[in-house]
């Protein structure tokens, strides 16, 4: 794809979709109205009804490209696909993902490109604020900016260890949150990850070893569903299988987070523990370290219902391991 454009800063964004044409509208006219107007924007519809080509038409603007995937990836996949390493134009600078429910105030990209140049970083993270969709149709700001309760009122670098530490706890990074260099040959795709949408989610907080710049001012808005409304998943092959592979997938990424934690961290197991419990989020870690069959744990702190757990993720892992390798490696060539 190449458009001719202003040489100054171009920042691309990838606005991946599913069956939300009204949401895809207002998503993509929050960039019609961005005050930096050197942007290319490109829509990877994964519905095969292709519900996002007439939004594209009707907006009668060049920089927004319509590009329909071959066949249906599913949620997950689409995602990753947007935050592919390779960049879907010629000449981009910067890259973001914008999924089709979320939306940009005026001045987010502008921001995103001075901060970022200020820091001499290569990936920004900015906060949110959420705003709750209800059955009826409404939306309200809940207020909330998630990114602000957990690192602060302040820029400044999140390391990797801090990142890790709270990758037990939340998904404090959402998709939302990165604006990132091209230029620099970035991979926060997290191709092999193809079943569970959080573990992608989360795991792009620890795709990159180096500092990121955290940035408090909010400028972008992240809608909760608290209603039915959402847009179904495409079909997958089993529903049972594929709730299967996702549990697995889970299990994985907490066995993953333990092997960093120790090491590059300085907190053990009892501290990660101890901050679960100062959090109250005791019970959800406890059930997630079962599940993984964690050995030291399960000795330590560990009843019957660990155990009972810990025994049924090694039965998961004896039936589903194989099918899990092998889709997982098909994944990564899609990103």
């Amino acid at each position: 794809m190449n458009l001719p454009m202003n040489n100054e800063s171009i920042v691309e964004i990838r606005v991946p979709t599913y069956r939300r044409p009204v949401m895809l509208e207002r998503a993509l006219r929050s960039l019609l109205l961005q005050d930096h107007i050197h942007w290319r924007a490109v829509v990877l519809d994964d519905s095969e009804g292709r519900e996002g080509e007439e939004v594209v038409k009707r907006l009668h603007d060049e920089r927004v490209v319509y590009q329909p995937n071959s066949s249906n990836l599913g949620r997950v996949l689409n995602i990753n696909y947007a935050f592919r390493k390779a960049p879907f134009f010629e000449d981009t600078t910067y890259a973001c993902v914008l999924e089709d429910d979320n939306w940009y105030d005026q001045r987010l990209l502008s921001s995103n490109v001075e901060v970022l140049n200020d820091a001499k970083a290569r990936i920004l993270v900015r906060n949110y604020r959420i705003i709750d969709l209800d059955e009826a149709g409404i939306e309200t700001n809940t207020g909330r900016e998630p990114m602000r309760d957990l690192y602060g009122d302040v820029g400044r670098r999140l390391e990797l260890k801090e990142r890790i530490e709270e990758c037990f706890f939340g998904f404090g990074l959402g998709n939302l949150s990165y604006f990132w260099s091209l230029k620099s040959n970035l991979d926060l795709s997290m191709s092999g990850e193809c079943y569970d949408v959080h573990v992608a989610e989360t795991g792009r907080a620890l795709a990159q070893e180096e500092d990121y710049w955290y940035e408090p001012e909010v400028h972008s808005n992240f809608t909760r569903f608290v209603c039915r409304m959402r847009t179904d998943s495409p079909a997958k092959q089993n529903q049972i299988t594929a709730e299967r592979l996702a549990k697995l997938s889970r299990i994985y990424f907490t066995r993953k987070l333990l092997r960093m934690l120790r090491g590059h961290t300085a907190m053990n197991l009892e501290g990660l523990l101890a901050q679960a419990i100062e959090r109250r989020k005791s019970s959800d870690l406890k059930e997630r370290l079962a599940e993984s069959a964690s050995l030291r744990f399960l000795l330590g702190s560990g009843g019957i219902y660990e155990w009972k757990q810990a025994v049924k993720t090694v039965a998961l892992i004896a039936l589903y391991h194989c099918q899990y390798t092998l889709q997982k490696k098909r994944s990564k060539r899609i990103c």
